[in-house]
């Protein structure tokens, strides 16, 4: 026998080869090299249902179990990524050099007197300026931080104080963890001295840190404002703009 057989199933369901039951018939095994497979996708008019793929470029991926879907061609100089749910890949504009993945701020939104150790209260993402968030963002609960993704992540924390009556020096601290806060490690801090003068005075404080979140469950952080008066500097915030706040910058993989 010679030539192509097209199986066709009219109910709609499987259609199944029987192994053959005689010596003299012969097994069909795929892929086989007397098997012609057809390069182009059968359109509609031939006896199939629909045409997944509708234009020159588009590329099939698995949308479920079994199931295939399409996803439309990219333009020019775009490349393929995962999306942020790891659901399903998407087209991507990749800037020259870097791609920033992941960047949040969140920002004090009513001023508070004395230290606080961890900041926990009154935390909002800028909702002003026109500010928007890359990627899925960070999240805090009871003042710590959970990462959404692993990799190396610039902490930074600008701290707004001011004191009146004595001469004073508040800063702020950064905390890390690596086993979900059974043990908390102090890795930068920063002062900065109020010299009272007639009038209220105050100052800023900028400070960094460099983690590594190897794994997004364990790995977390805290930051603590310090008053060395115990309870008489007054840390700084408003709603409608930064003047105490923290920004969280992934900038490279783990």
């Amino acid at each position: 026998m010679t030539g192509k057989v097209k199986l066709v199933s009219a109910g709609g369901g499987s259609v199944s080869l029987a192994t053959p039951s005689t010596g003299s018939n012969r097994t069909l095994t795929l892929p086989d090299a007397d098997v012609t497979i057809p390069n182009a996708i059968p359109s509609a008019d031939a006896g199939y249902s629909k045409n997944v793929l509708t234009t020159q470029g588009d590329t099939l991926y698995a949308s479920g179990a079994n199931t295939l879907a399409r996803l439309a061609k990219g333009t020019a100089g775009q490349t393929l990524k995962m999306n942020s749910g790891a659901t399903a890949p998407e087209w991507t504009t990749v800037t020259a050099g870097f791609e920033t993945e992941e960047y949040d701020e969140w920002r004090l939104t009513t001023e508070f007197t004395g230290p606080v150790d961890p900041l926990t209260a009154n935390l909002e993402r800028p909702d002003t300026g026109n500010f928007e968030k890359i990627g899925t963002g960070v999240t805090q609960s009871s003042g710590v931080w959970t990462f959404p993704s692993t990799g190396k992540w610039l902490i930074t924390t600008n701290s707004t104080h001011y004191k009146q009556g004595t001469a004073r020096y508040p800063g702020s601290i950064h905390h890390t963890t690596v086993d979900n806060g059974s043990n908390w490690v102090e890795t930068a801090q920063g002062y900065g001295w109020i010299d009272y003068g007639s009038n209220a005075a105050g100052n800023t404080v900028t400070v960094r840190t460099l983690f590594d979140c190897t794994n997004t469950s364990t790995h977390k952080f805290k930051w603590e404002i310090h008053d060395s008066d115990g309870d008489g500097t007054t840390t700084w915030g408003v709603t409608g703009r930064n003047l105490t706040y923290i920004s969280f910058w992934k900038i490279g993989s783990t």
